[in-house]
């Protein structure tokens, strides 16, 4: 069991029927973590049109999302538990407590609380990047619902959760965390499908406690996968401002307009390649302020952030976070990943970066009993 692959894994269990409509799920054991032993398993499902979808417990990681179960995924993926143990990708994970960089390491929710040393894993460990060492994406979640989704007809849904205790890499405050996802079909001819990711995190007694989480896909819409996404893909965004950075590649609290000739300027549709930065893209673009209503910069309704396109094959994100991280794949080749530069873009809708350290951002505290709902639509649509 334990040098099998994920699928290998899958493919030894029964598929179990969700309603009358045709969707199934199987959920395997796919070994054990090699510090911890801890159990990893991985629940795969598809939809009455035959989507289908497997995410891994480890990290709450999206590792195959397909129009069939013999299609190729729109998203990479490691083939392994062990490579997801030491990949340093973040491929397909749920990352938080706060995702991208945090600094400063040192910081208080409250003036009056206790303070937050965070673990550093980035810039000579001086900044901490998606969550710390040992983030979200390094730990085990627990299933605690997978079968029907219940808003619509042929859909199924899987439920992770896990809770962040008070100190966990260094972060002030318990946190109670909760991973959905939702899938369902866009047509009955299989071309289309749906995945929605909801994150929830509740405070949990003691102190208050800050989390900003998203999810962390590669995508590739190219029938050839080991494409470049640079020449091959076209983005479409509305983002009209971008969170500026410093030196160390930590967002600062200075937000600057995107001008029409600024790289970052995707208003109109254009080739990911065209007017790219060297090394490619890195960047947090704000969606047009006059539609962020909630104290963290949210809105009260999901709308698209970004349309990625290649050929015929379109990717509609729509999302309630005030902005997403753009990021090209520029590191993918390096380590034994086993992946190519830029062989996936990753599209992260999250509140503000770095909001801990600057007031004047709209902040990511949760007090005691507050929950937090952020919310990701994947709309997909195939070339037949």
């Amino acid at each position: 069991l334990e040098s099998i692959s994920i699928q290998q894994a899958l493919d030894k269990e029964r598929k179990r029927d969700v309603g009358p409509s045709g969707a199934w799920f199987r959920v395997a054991d796919v070994g054990a973590l090699s510090i911890s032993e801890d159990r990893v398993h991985a629940a795969q499902f598809a939809t009455a049109a035959g989507a289908t979808l497997t995410v891994l417990t480890y990290g709450a990681a999206v590792v195959r999302l397909a129009a069939s179960e013999t299609a190729q995924s729109i998203v990479l993926g490691y083939d392994s538990l062990d490579e997801y143990e030491h990949g340093s990708h973040f491929l397909g994970a749920v990352v938080g407590r706060v995702c991208n960089r945090v600094y400063p390491l040192r910081f208080r929710v409250e003036s009056d609380g206790p303070e937050s040393f965070v673990v550093g894993n980035d810039g000579g460990c001086t900044v901490a990047n998606h969550g710390g060492k040992l983030g979200f994406s390094n730990r085990v979640w627990r299933i605690s619902k997978v079968g029907h989704e219940p808003a619509c007809e042929g859909g199924v849904r899987l439920v992770l959760e896990r809770e962040a205790l008070h100190g966990e890499q260094g972060f002030a405050g318990s946190l109670r965390c909760e991973a959905h996802f939702s899938l369902r079909d866009l047509s009955r001819a299989g071309c289309g499908l749906e995945l929605c990711v909801d994150l929830i995190s509740t405070a949990l007694p003691g102190c208050a406690t800050v989390a900003n989480l998203t999810l962390h896909p590669y995508f590739n819409l190219n029938p050839d996968v080991t494409s470049s996404v640079m020449h091959s893909h076209t983005l479409k965004s509305r983002a009209d401002r971008a969170q500026e950075l410093a030196p160390n590649c930590a967002a600062t609290s200075e937000l600057t307009r995107i001008d029409e000739d600024d790289c970052l300027n995707f208003r109109e549709r254009r080739l990911l390649a065209s007017k790219a930065p060297t090394g490619g893209y890195d960047r947090f673009l704000l969606m047009p302020a006059d539609e962020l209503c909630r104290n963290d910069g949210s809105s009260t309704s999901l709308r698209e952030v970004a349309e990625l396109a290649c050929g015929t094959s379109t990717l509609h994100i729509l999302s309630d976070q005030p902005g997403f991280q753009l990021y090209t794949g520029n590191f993918l080749d390096a380590g034994s990943a086993g992946f190519l530069k830029h062989q996936g873009v990753c599209v992260e809708p999250s509140l503000y970066l770095n909001a801990v350290n600057f007031p004047e951002l709209p902040s990511i505290t949760l007090q005691v009993g507050e929950s937090r709902s952020q919310c990701t639509t994947y709309r997909v649509h195939l070339a037949q």
